[in-house]
């Protein structure tokens, strides 16, 4: 007889306040559907961090090996999910901030890290050594304040999203598609109501994305 398949795992980025100490904690928790509950519950393990985490990356060829992003801030740790460890931290570049969200290459070859320069807000993609995660390079999001990103395109292209300026400022929202290995802006979308923020993006195989 065949056994179904699995529920899987979820996992999420949580904040919380130990009521005994009133101290904030951090963290990545993560809970096993398929494990049998208790009191009707099933429990939660923790990996314990020291920042918000935002952005979830998981890399495709180890997938136990996962990215973890501050949004606006310069909290970053790769964690392995089979041991509930953190394999090491992540600092942003030099005059920058991580802004929530990375990616993988396909290839697993390299850890894609969004980031915003403090002073004048542009948007900057790292590239780093996914062991030691040190920066290789980097190239420019064609935006600023950015902050989500997916690759699409077999991995060739990377979506990304910038908020854009302040209201006074000409940098309008917009979504960018830039060439992975040339790091050459392809399309430009700029959203035209003020109103709306360019934030997370759902993409499609055709480019078209909400």
């Amino acid at each position: 007889m065949a056994s179904s398949p699995g529920c899987g795992v979820v996992v999420g980025p949580t904040r919380y306040l130990d009521p005994k100490t009133q101290t904030v904690h951090c963290s990545l928790d993560l809970v096993d559907l398929d494990a049998p509950a208790v009191d009707g519950r099933r429990p939660t393990e923790r990996v314990m961090l020291t920042f918000f985490a935002h952005g979830f990356a998981l890399s495709p060829t180890r997938p136990w090996q996962a990215a973890l992003f501050e949004k606006r801030g310069p909290g970053g740790a790769c964690v392995d999910l089979a041991s509930r460890e953190v394999m090491g931290t992540l600092a942003p570049m030099s005059g920058h901030a991580f802004y929530g969200h990375g990616t993988f290459t396909r290839s697993g070859e390299a850890l894609l890290a969004v980031e915003m320069s403090l002073e004048t807000k542009d948007g900057a993609v790292s590239v780093r050594d996914p062991d030691d995660y040190r920066v290789l390079d980097r190239f420019p999001t064609y935006g600023a304040a950015p902050h989500d990103c997916h690759l699409i395109e077999d991995g060739r292209v990377l979506a990304i999203t910038n908020g854009g300026g302040p209201v006074d400022d000409p940098r309008a929202p917009s979504v960018t598609l830039v060439d992975v290995s040339t790091r050459a802006l392809l399309e430009r979308f700029e959203v035209d109501d003020p109103a709306i923020n360019a934030g997370h993006v759902a993409m499609t195989a055709s480019r078209a994305f909400a």
